[in-house]
């Protein structure tokens, strides 16, 4: 999961989002680093540090992270997105997991993703990706662990992402659908893409690297 860029600070959310996945996966407790990440969002700035007044906040944000039950009852925004991608990172480790559809029928990739979430009775969980390159035209079929996505939407946005939203992109699709457990697993999950109609005289390959998970406690 990534923690984010400097032009997409993080939210409450997303730090429960991070910590309960890691309580799933079997830890002990969480220990926060550069946390100073969202101390902007209440001030609107898109760099970090933020300023010093906000201090306080964060503290009161991350206190709620050494609880797995007060966790449990908040809103969880995952984000699997590229990480130090086309740069290079300081610690040597890059993560840049990606689908890329080429224009052809029947093209496929596969993206690999770890939520440790068991739904309760209520809860709501929404799956969302953005798919660069794919237009109106182009027809796909979606699959979790195997399972076929029927019911998603899209929207396209032709003119890309601008810097002040986040990292920039070309024209792009946003694909989402609700998520059921079953097909969902509580460990590492698999959303399958294939290109099943390609729009007429498109060249450009269709990537997915950005997958987000937004859960909703009753």
């Amino acid at each position: 999961m990534c923690l984010g860029s400097d032009e997409t600070l993080l939210k409450p959310e997303n730090y429960r989002a991070l910590a309960h996945n890691f309580y799933g996966a079997g830890a002990d407790g969480v220990s926060v680093f550069n946390y100073q990440y969202h101390w902007a969002r209440r001030t609107g700035t898109a760099r970090y540090p933020g300023p010093p007044e906000s201090y306080p906040l964060a503290l009161r944000y991350l206190r709620q992270l050494r609880d797995p039950s007060v966790i449990a009852c908040g809103v969880r925004h995952y984000r699997f997105h590229p990480l130090w991608s086309g740069r290079e990172a300081p610690t040597g480790a890059t993560k840049n997991d990606k689908v890329v559809l080429a224009r052809e029928a029947g093209s496929r990739g596969q993206y690999r993703f770890r939520l440790c979430e068991r739904f309760s009775l209520g809860t709501r969980a929404v799956l969302t990706f953005n798919a660069q390159g794919l237009r109106p035209h182009d027809e796909i079929a979606v699959h979790l662990n195997g399972a076929s996505i029927q019911d998603f939407q899209r929207s396209f946005h032709a003119d890309g992402r601008l810097e002040k939203f986040g990292r920039l992109l070309p024209p792009f699709s946003s694909v989402w659908f609700d998520l059921k457990q079953p097909p969902l697993t509580s460990w590492d999950n698999h959303l399958d893409l294939r290109l099943t109609s390609s729009k007429e005289g498109a060249t450009d390959p269709i990537v997915v690297d950005e997958v987000e998970v937004v859960v909703m406690p009753p």
